[in-house]
């Protein structure tokens, strides 16, 4: 939601276009919401009156990560 609101003043803002509100609802709240709101999105185990738990994404154990992607490389 804070990027929401981010991307709502960087939008709105004096120095902004007149169609940055309509281009905000089209390109940030329109996806967010339709992913917060499917089925099987961020808020699928949320019904009135009840929770269902979600299981958390699994992590990669630092040790385990393959080096090169722990590796930076200044370009």
């Amino acid at each position: 939601m804070h990027s929401l609101q981010l991307a709502w003043e960087a939008m709105t803002g004096s120095r902004s276009e007149l169609t940055g509100p309509a281009n905000w609802n089209r390109d940030y709240l329109g996806p967010i919401m339709a992913n917060l709101r499917d089925p099987s999105g961020t808020f699928a185990g949320c019904k009135p009156g009840m929770h269902r738990d979600k299981q958390p994404p699994p992590i990669a154990d630092f040790d385990t990560a393959p080096h090169d992607a722990l590796r930076y490389e200044a370009r």
